[in-house]
Protein backbone atom coordinates (compact mmCIF):
# COMPACT_ATOMS: atom_id res chain seq x y z
CA UNK A 1 0.00 0.00 0.00
CA UNK A 2 1.42 3.33 -0.98
CA UNK A 3 1.52 6.35 1.24
CA UNK A 4 -0.95 8.13 -1.07
CA UNK A 5 -3.61 5.39 -0.79
CA UNK A 6 -2.93 5.20 2.93
CA UNK A 7 -3.61 8.91 3.34
CA UNK A 8 -6.80 8.52 1.24
CA UNK A 9 -8.05 5.84 3.63
CA UNK A 10 -7.21 8.03 6.61
CA UNK A 11 -9.19 10.90 5.05
CA UNK A 12 -12.20 8.65 4.38
CA UNK A 13 -12.12 7.31 7.93
CA UNK A 14 -11.82 10.84 9.29
CA UNK A 15 -14.87 12.00 7.32
CA UNK A 16 -16.84 8.92 8.41
CA UNK A 17 -15.99 9.43 12.09
CA UNK A 18 -16.93 13.11 11.85
CA UNK A 19 -20.26 12.27 10.21
CA UNK A 20 -21.01 9.68 12.89
CA UNK A 21 -20.07 12.21 15.58
CA UNK A 22 -22.48 14.73 14.14
CA UNK A 23 -25.53 12.52 13.51
CA UNK A 24 -25.49 9.86 16.26
CA UNK A 25 -25.92 12.27 19.21
CA UNK A 26 -28.85 13.89 17.41
CA UNK A 27 -30.52 10.52 16.84
CA UNK A 28 -29.96 9.47 20.44
CA UNK A 29 -31.26 12.73 21.89
CA UNK A 30 -34.43 12.71 19.77
CA UNK A 31 -35.10 9.11 20.75
CA UNK A 32 -34.54 10.02 24.39
CA UNK A 33 -36.96 12.94 24.08
CA UNK A 34 -39.62 10.63 22.63
CA UNK A 35 -39.17 8.19 25.49
CA UNK A 36 -39.37 11.00 28.05
CA UNK A 37 -42.56 12.33 26.46
CA UNK A 38 -44.06 8.82 26.46
CA UNK A 39 -43.18 8.29 30.14
CA UNK A 40 -44.66 11.67 31.04
CA UNK A 41 -47.99 10.83 29.39
CA UNK A 42 -47.97 7.18 30.54
CA UNK A 43 -47.30 7.91 34.23
CA UNK A 44 -50.85 8.94 35.25
CA UNK A 45 -52.31 6.08 33.18
CA UNK A 46 -49.99 3.59 34.86
CA UNK A 47 -51.07 4.91 38.27
CA UNK A 48 -54.74 4.44 37.35
CA UNK A 49 -54.04 0.94 36.05
CA UNK A 50 -52.13 -0.01 39.20
CA UNK A 51 -55.05 1.25 41.30
CA UNK A 52 -57.41 -0.93 39.26
CA UNK A 53 -55.14 -3.95 39.65
CA UNK A 54 -54.83 -3.37 43.38
CA UNK A 55 -58.62 -3.12 43.78
CA UNK A 56 -59.19 -6.29 41.74
CA UNK A 57 -56.56 -8.16 43.74
CA UNK A 58 -58.41 -7.01 46.85
CA UNK A 59 -61.66 -8.48 45.52
CA UNK A 60 -63.52 -5.31 44.56
CA UNK A 61 -64.23 -4.10 41.05
CA UNK A 62 -63.25 -0.50 40.24
CA UNK A 63 -64.74 -0.37 36.72
CA UNK A 64 -62.63 1.24 34.02
CA UNK A 65 -60.57 4.19 35.19
CA UNK A 66 -58.66 4.77 31.95
CA UNK A 67 -60.59 6.17 29.00
CA UNK A 68 -59.93 4.71 25.59
CA UNK A 69 -59.18 8.21 24.27
CA UNK A 70 -56.32 8.52 26.79
CA UNK A 71 -54.83 5.28 25.50
CA UNK A 72 -55.26 6.31 21.85
CA UNK A 73 -53.49 9.60 22.59
CA UNK A 74 -50.59 7.64 24.03
CA UNK A 75 -50.60 5.31 21.04
CA UNK A 76 -49.55 8.21 18.82
CA UNK A 77 -46.48 8.81 20.98
CA UNK A 78 -45.12 5.32 20.31
CA UNK A 79 -42.75 4.53 17.43
CA UNK A 80 -44.53 2.76 14.58
CA UNK A 81 -42.67 -0.52 15.14
CA UNK A 82 -44.18 -0.83 18.64
CA UNK A 83 -47.70 0.42 17.89
CA UNK A 84 -49.13 -2.98 17.03
CA UNK A 85 -48.02 -4.44 20.37
CA UNK A 86 -49.39 -1.42 22.25
CA UNK A 87 -52.69 -1.64 20.37
CA UNK A 88 -52.88 -5.30 21.42
CA UNK A 89 -52.32 -4.23 25.05
CA UNK A 90 -55.15 -1.69 24.72
CA UNK A 91 -57.44 -4.35 23.26
CA UNK A 92 -56.59 -6.69 26.13
CA UNK A 93 -57.38 -3.94 28.67
CA UNK A 94 -60.77 -3.29 27.09
CA UNK A 95 -61.48 -7.01 26.90
CA UNK A 96 -60.52 -7.44 30.56
CA UNK A 97 -63.27 -5.06 31.57
CA UNK A 98 -65.77 -6.60 29.20
CA UNK A 99 -65.24 -10.11 30.61
CA UNK A 100 -65.27 -9.02 34.25
CA UNK A 101 -68.07 -10.69 36.16
CA UNK A 102 -69.34 -8.65 39.05
CA UNK A 103 -71.84 -8.96 41.85
CA UNK A 104 -73.17 -6.32 44.10
CA UNK A 105 -71.30 -6.34 47.40
CA UNK A 106 -74.49 -6.84 49.39
CA UNK A 107 -75.44 -9.89 47.28
CA UNK A 108 -72.09 -11.50 47.93
CA UNK A 109 -71.85 -10.53 51.62
CA UNK A 110 -75.37 -10.13 52.99
CA UNK A 111 -75.63 -8.22 56.22
CA UNK A 112 -78.34 -7.75 58.81
CA UNK A 113 -79.15 -4.37 57.36
CA UNK A 114 -76.71 -2.34 59.45
CA UNK A 115 -73.92 -2.09 56.90
CA UNK A 116 -74.70 -1.42 53.27
CA UNK A 117 -72.45 -0.27 50.45
CA UNK A 118 -74.78 0.82 47.64
CA UNK A 119 -72.12 1.39 44.98
CA UNK A 120 -69.75 -1.45 45.77
CA UNK A 121 -69.14 -4.41 43.51
CA UNK A 122 -67.02 -7.50 43.91
CA UNK A 123 -65.35 -9.32 41.07
CA UNK A 124 -65.91 -13.05 40.71
CA UNK A 125 -63.22 -13.77 38.07
CA UNK A 126 -60.20 -11.70 39.15
CA UNK A 127 -57.54 -14.04 37.75
CA UNK A 128 -58.87 -13.82 34.18
CA UNK A 129 -59.18 -10.05 34.38
CA UNK A 130 -55.71 -9.56 35.89
CA UNK A 131 -54.15 -11.68 33.12
CA UNK A 132 -55.72 -9.40 30.52
CA UNK A 133 -54.46 -6.27 32.31
CA UNK A 134 -50.85 -7.46 32.41
CA UNK A 135 -49.89 -6.50 28.80
CA UNK A 136 -50.94 -2.89 29.35
CA UNK A 137 -49.09 -2.75 32.65
CA UNK A 138 -45.95 -3.98 30.89
CA UNK A 139 -46.41 -1.52 28.01
CA UNK A 140 -46.87 1.45 30.33
CA UNK A 141 -43.97 0.54 32.60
Amino acid sequence: MTSESYSNWIAIIGVAVTAIGVFVPHLLSSRSACKARFREIAKPLLEKLLNEIEAIEGGSYPFRKIRESELKHLLHQIPSRRRKAFQHAIDQYLEAHSIAKTKHWHDEYPSDGQVFFPGSFVITNPIEVLEKLEPLKKALS
